[in-house]
């Protein structure tokens, strides 16, 4: 009896041992990965211009899809879908985003007050450590470039520690969509980067300038975040951010 009491009490345990490294496994499998993006050096640099000379051509492409915001309205990839690449020039930070949006400003509309609002591509960089809400701090920043239309393209700047440098873009239509260059001049020296690797994420965001009955224009529509669960938050927590490698 003792024998089959030891038989029970080992099977036992090696059955507990069995599902406590399943859960286990099965939690580091349904866990999602930090999005990653690598900002490589380049002897080239590109015209900045919106249009994608071969400096880029050998550069990852990353989709914009970590999380997406008023699915209700958003009416598939050509409404609102978009890639980013990324180099780095000696201290300088080059991006060239690609925006596929059907109703993409190849006519005037009107500009809402609210930069948020309107057609946007915002940039998020944090100095400090990533923090969840109300976490926005002196040591964080916005590159919001607007796009509303051929004749009103315009970059807001929300605080940028050691002050933002230059910030030089260029834009171009093609059909279904348009092409942004943008340059952060001497951008790395703003952030410490001895981690070499600065906490980032890019929001995209789709308004179609649709009139409402009474007259006012709708705001923005839907929007899209590279990194996991955090479109529409990365302005007040950095705690979802993903990291840009300097390579």
């Amino acid at each position: 009896m003792k024998d089959q009491n030891k038989y029970s009490t080992a099977r036992f345990g090696l059955a507990t041992c069995f599902f406590a490294s399943l859960i286990l496994i099965l939690g580091a499998c349904s866990s999602e990965p930090e999005k990653l993006a690598v900002a490589v050096e380049k002897q080239c640099r590109p015209i900045l211009d919106g249009i994608a000379d071969p400096c880029w051509d050998d550069l990852k492409e990353y989709p914009i899809n970590g999380s997406l915001v008023g699915n209700v309205n958003w009416d598939g990839e050509n409404d609102l879908s978009a890639t980013f690449k990324v180099m780095q020039n000696d201290k300088d930070l080059i991006f060239l985003v690609k925006i596929l949006d059907d109703i993409d400003g190849k006519i005037e509309r009107q500009t809402l007050d609210h930069y948020w609002e309107n057609d946007n591509i915002e940039f998020f960089f944090t100095n400090s450590e990533k923090l969840p809400q109300g976490g926005f701090t002196a040591q964080d920043s916005i590159f919001c470039f607007n796009y509303n239309s051929p004749s009103n393209s315009l970059l807001k700047v929300v605080n940028v520690p050691g002050g933002n440098g230059d910030v030089k873009f260029g834009r171009k239509n093609f059909d279904g969509g348009y092409m942004l260059e943008i340059l952060f001049e001497n951008q790395l020296n703003v952030w410490d980067v001895t981690r070499d690797r600065i906490p980032f994420n890019i929001e995209v965001t789709d308004n179609d300038n649709e009139n409402l009955e009474d007259g006012f224009i709708k705001g923005r529509e839907s929007g899209l975040a590279w990194s996991l669960n955090s479109a529409r938050s990365s302005w007040q927590e950095t705690i979802n951010y993903g990291e840009l490698i300097i390579n």
